[in-house]
């Protein structure tokens, strides 16, 4: 319950965030064709009040990346130097630089070099013109000479002019370039944001979001994405949850039904095949919670396979002995029933008188017995 509540909660974030973004990405959007549209005005028209005014919106908003703000700033400055205005620039300059030092190199271009000597006075700042109230050589005014020096009305004494630098125009037109870049960049970002927004598989938007934070990194306005992306991570870790803990469940399920069936394999007669089969499922399933059990019944199974092994290797060995025996038994009634074969007489024997003859055997015998007897043979 409590995960399901969680994830619940997590849902309603993820879609609150959706809305904001959504919010969000079609506000930049606005903003970002109509920031570009505005630098196209500028290139045309760099005095269009309207659009100078927007450009200082820009320099002024917070929701701005800082490269943006400061180049904004330093496109209002040149404005105001192009306009001739250059105690405005010089206050607007030292502002850029105190407002945004590491981008002071922005502006490539200083007053003086939009000055040029005056071509009236040759730089002199005053010129000879004739003498008004000259009446010949004892004019009081030229002392003779029949003309003065005055003022020059064209740089009205100062010697020079102003004559706007062609590297103003290269410096205003690289800085709009680069608001473009920025803008092109926004219209990029916001492309990304919307395909986040339009992903409905949490793991897909995991990963467009973790996309468009690396993409952007500088940017200002990614609190929206980091926190979607916080929430989606969240909704993924919750899912992952309940599937481990299914999976523990159905593991768990599995084990209970294996153990009944290795518990019936100990009952069958093939003991050999029950014991490789519990030690292949140990292997595989070295945390199995019934671990023990199955060790003890394995145990128990190979203590009764070697009493059977002994069983059989005494039995072969009796047969053995049993065997032996009766071939021995075989082999002596065979022997004692063979008779020795009796020598046959040699030829022409049958026809002798056997009393002409004597056993000498039976003689040496005769003669043994009488010595005993001390008799004289």
């Amino acid at each position: 319950m409590g995960g399901e509540q969680n994830k619940g909660n997590h849902m309603k974030k993820m879609i609150l965030f959706v809305c904001l973004l959504g919010a969000s990405v079609w506000q930049a959007w606005a903003i970002s064709n109509g920031q570009e549209e505005l630098c196209a005005t500028l290139q045309q028209s760099p005095w269009d009040a309207k659009a100078m005014q927007a450009m200082q919106a820009i320099m002024r908003s917070e929701r701005e990346p800082v490269a943006l703000r400061s180049r904004a700033m330093a496109l209002c400055s040149l404005s105001l130097l192009k306009q001739g205005n250059t105690n405005q620039f010089v206050r607007a300059m030292q502002m850029l630089e105190s407002t945004y030092p590491e981008d002071k190199g922005l502006v490539n271009v200083s007053v003086e070099e939009q000055y040029i000597a005056c071509p009236v006075c040759e730089g002199k700042g005053k010129r000879a013109v004739s003498c008004p109230a000259c009446k010949g050589s004892t004019c009081p005014r030229c002392n003779g000479t029949r003309s003065i020096q005055t003022t020059c009305s064209a740089c009205m004494g100062a010697g020079r002019q102003f004559k706007l630098n062609p590297s103003v125009q290269e410096n205003y037109n690289r800085l709009l370039t680069e608001m473009v870049a920025f803008f092109r960049e926004a219209q990029r970002f916001e492309k990304q944001s919307a395909l986040a927004l339009a992903e409905k598989d949490n793991d897909k938007r995991i990963v467009l979001l973790e996309t468009l934070l690396a993409d952007f990194p500088k940017r200002t306005d990614l609190e929206l994405a980091k926190k979607g992306l916080e929430e989606a991570k969240k909704i993924r870790d919750v899912a992952q949850a309940r599937k481990r803990e299914q999976d523990k469940r159905e593991k768990e399920e599995s084990d209970v039904e294996r153990m009944r069936d290795l518990q019936k394999a100990t009952t069958s007669e093939n003991r050999v095949a029950a014991i490789r089969e519990i030690e292949d499922y140990l292997i595989k399933n070295p945390k199995c919670f019934a671990r023990a059990e199955l060790e003890e019944i394995k145990n128990e199974l190979t203590s009764k396979e070697k009493i059977r092994n002994r069983l059989i290797s005494s039995g072969f060995w009796l047969g053995g002995i049993c065997g032996l025996f009766v071939v021995a038994t075989f082999v002596r009634i065979w022997l004692t029933s063979m008779k020795v074969e009796q020598v046959r007489p040699l030829p022409g024997m049958d026809r002798i008188d056997k009393r002409k003859f004597t056993d000498p055997l039976a003689d040496e015998r005769e003669r043994t017995e009488a010595r005993r007897r001390g008799e004289n043979p």
